[in-house]
């Protein structure tokens, strides 16, 4: 049993759909995300640097995203397209 070209699609697109919507839906909740390489090797550092723990470890450096009013709204939209979309190929496989 072999799977269709239009099953791959519809899977696709449903992943596709599915990641926009809930990417989207975390936008809404958060006010800023911080993405910051190698957090683990800063602590380290700190530990290293103060064996006893008199002081807090510095905060990591990293990229600040604070997303824009439209950009949740965006994904979700966009995200419910796609995955209504991927629905719409398993009815368009039939013709």
């Amino acid at each position: 049993m072999f799977l269709r070209p239009p099953t791959l699609y519809r899977a696709f697109f449903c992943a596709i759909g599915l990641v926009m919507i809930i990417v989207g839906l975390e936008c809404l909740v958060i006010d800023s995300a911080l993405f910051s390489p190698g957090i683990f090797e800063d602590t380290k550092l700190a530990v290293q640097e103060n064996p006893w723990f008199n002081s807090q470890p510095p905060m990591p450096q990293g990229n600040v995203f604070r997303p824009k009013d439209w950009f949740p709204w965006s994904l979700l939209a966009v995200g419910s397209i796609v995955a209504i979309y991927s629905q719409a190929v398993r009815n368009l496989a039939k013709i």
